[in-house]
């Protein structure tokens, strides 16, 4: 089972920047997808100016605590998500896997 990470370019428009004891965190309206992004700034590739600026959204509203960087008001949606083995394993050793050996449910703590 091989592990493939894509890449995208997006233009967005930064709205703030949120640094909460960790990574740091930028929000943007994503142009492409037409919505909010909350962005890990230590991912970022490559960046560049645009041409131009753009006007504030209304419907921006400052992020103040690391809760609201996840979207209260959305239906919980199933994921499968793939692990590197040392990731795995320190994942596995913090929740009690189901009897088929795959994980159901896990809420970890803050790292």
């Amino acid at each position: 089972m091989g592990f493939r990470m894509s890449w995208t370019w997006r233009g967005v428009e930064p709205h703030q920047v949120i640094d909460f004891e960790g990574p740091r965190y930028m929000v943007t309206w994503c142009r492409f997808k037409e919505g909010w992004r909350c962005v890990r700034t230590d991912r970022v590739l490559d960046a560049s100016p645009d041409v131009g600026s753009f006007a504030p959204r209304a419907d921006h509203h400052d992020i103040e605590t690391p809760a609201q960087t996840f979207r209260q008001e959305c239906t919980p949606v199933p994921v499968r998500v793939r692990f590197t083995p040392a990731v795995a394993r320190r994942t596995l050793s913090r929740c009690a896997p189901a009897s088929d050996g795959r994980v159901r449910h896990v809420t970890l703590p803050p790292s």
